[in-house]
């Protein structure tokens, strides 16, 4: 009898998933795609320890929430990983657990997942906002007129913009890198370093007397 190994399957559906089309199985480097006519509808992993699978799929839990996908983990034995990949093409293989939100339930799970996101750009605001206070504080002669004024309805698009204002203000010496370095540190939100790309505002250094 040939020697078999365990996998657990993590298999993703789209919205755009329709299992009465033709659908192929495209194999890439670290997983499978699943393909109709036109374009990707799905993919498959495949990892042989179960805490490895069980953290993607939690990850794959998170973008069906937002998207409305369906996602499963299955366990099959096979001999290899590609037999383990088509056996979760074929919806065989013992589920473990599925996820699958309904139409109501992703819009509840985008709008909660919306007003988190709010919520923590409005704590990093306040982060961005003292600091850019702070440094004009301790350069009172730049010039201010270029500070990114408030987004009420879209505090994410606000941090972009005075996350460039940030970088403009440390690029011109008025945030210390020791600064910078500890500021980046408190964000929720995560940060892109634009320092030194031209994202970052372009801001003139006037020293004080």
């Amino acid at each position: 009898m040939a020697f078999t190994t365990g996998y657990f399957i993590i298999v993703t559906k789209s919205a755009d998933f329709d299992s009465k089309k033709p659908l192929r199985l495209v194999p890439f480097k670290e997983y499978w795609c699943i393909e109709d006519k036109n374009w990707g509808v799905g993919d498959i992993f495949v990892c042989e320890r179960e805490d490895a699978a069980r953290r993607l799929f939690d990850f794959k839990k998170i973008c069906s929430r937002k998207y409305g996908h369906e996602t499963s983990i299955r366990f099959a034995r096979t001999l290899t990983r590609a037999g383990a990949a088509k056996k979760g093409f074929a919806g065989e293989g013992e589920i473990i657990e599925h996820f699958r939100p309904t139409r109501e339930e992703a819009e509840q799970y985008a709008k909660e997942d919306r007003e988190k996101e709010f919520t923590l750009a409005r704590e990093d605001l306040a982060r961005y906002r003292e600091i850019i206070d702070r440094a004009h504080r301790r350069f009172p002669k730049i010039d201010q007129s270029a500070i990114p004024a408030p987004w009420p309805d879209d505090p994410t698009r606000e941090v972009i913009h005075v996350d460039h204002y940030v970088c403009g203000l440390a690029r011109c010496g008025a945030i210390s890198e020791a600064e910078m370095v500890e500021f980046r540190k408190s964000l929720k939100t995560g940060y892109s370093d634009h320092r030194f790309t031209a994202l970052a505002d372009e801001i003139v250094m006037v020293p004080n007397d």
